[in-house]
């Protein structure tokens, strides 16, 4: 049995590999150097601002323009905030060493959405309140995007974002950019290549989490154009530490392949069992 997730390249032989999220943290640090372009139009207006603290990287001075980086850093999905913000600490290091942006050095700070909607847009708010030489946002995730890009856009901020939702896919926010396919073109990808290799039974085991979960309804879709069958269709608890029902459910339907995407040691812990 080959067991997939929607997230390595199509060059790579296996398929097995971390989240798309993961696999994307690479075109933060690529966006964020593009961005600066972006930066640089925001630069004059961000020239007399005060010094800010950096929530992790080097310190900002008082010439600094700050890149946040909106993400979980705690709750299920927590590992995606330092994933971005190790990108950040990359591409702003690029930056400066290169001039920086009219003159003025970029910094990095983290603002944690916890992976709910409840809590981003508070912190989102407060990013705001308490960063007044912000220049950028990056990763905004399925988790909490929904939520707080018009906060974003509301506030005409350019953000780069790490979402696949499909509420995305024609959008209207002027400020907003997104670095991640669709999750619609992804489950296409996916089942296109699973029916290349001659599978015709599919079971999906995703995440308990948002941006997990967003890709399910659009995997059903496409296995369903595909004249396929979905044999089966297990969440996963990230905060669990067995997953043996799911596992047992899945082994039993008899799929030809697994699609799946659960952060942290979930995914381990399902396949060994």
């Amino acid at each position: 049995m080959l067991t997939t997730r929607r997230t390595r390249r199509p060059h790579r032989p296996a398929w097995r590999a971390s989240g798309t999220r993961w696999r994307t943290a690479w075109r933060a640090a690529a966006g964020l150097a593009a961005a600066g372009l972006a930066t640089a139009g925001l630069a004059a207006c961000s020239s007399s601002a005060n010094s800010s603290s950096s929530g992790t990287g080097a310190s900002a001075s008082q010439s600094s323009l700050v890149v946040a980086d909106l993400a979980p850093f705690s709750g299920p999905d927590a590992a995606l905030g330092p994933t971005y913000l190790v990108s950040c600490d990359g591409a702003t290091q690029t930056i400066n060493n290169a001039g920086g942006v009219l003159g003025h050095k970029l910094t990095c700070k983290g603002a944690d959405t916890r992976g709910d909607p409840a809590d981003a847009v508070p912190a989102t708010r407060q990013m705001f309140a308490t960063t007044p030489n912000l220049a950028l946002v990056i990763g905004v995730t399925s988790d909490e995007a929904a939520s707080v890009v018009p906060v974003i856009n509301a506030n005409k901020m350019v953000v780069f974002g790490m979402t696949g939702q499909s509420e995305f896919d024609s959008t209207h926010f002027q400020y907003f950019y997104r670095l991640v396919p669709p999750d619609l073109a992804e489950s296409y990808a996916m089942t296109v290549i699973a029916q290349q290799l001659g599978y015709k039974r599919i079971a999906l085991a995703f995440g308990n989490d948002i941006g997990s979960q967003t890709f399910i309804q659009s995997a059903i879709k496409a296995i369903g154009k595909a004249g396929m069958t979905l044999a089966a269709n297990e969440t996963l608890d990230l905060n669990a530490s067995t997953f043996r029902t799911e596992a047992e459910k899945i082994v039993a339907a008899h799929p030809d392949v697994i699609f799946t995407e659960a952060l942290g040691p979930a995914d381990a812990t399902f396949l060994s069992e």
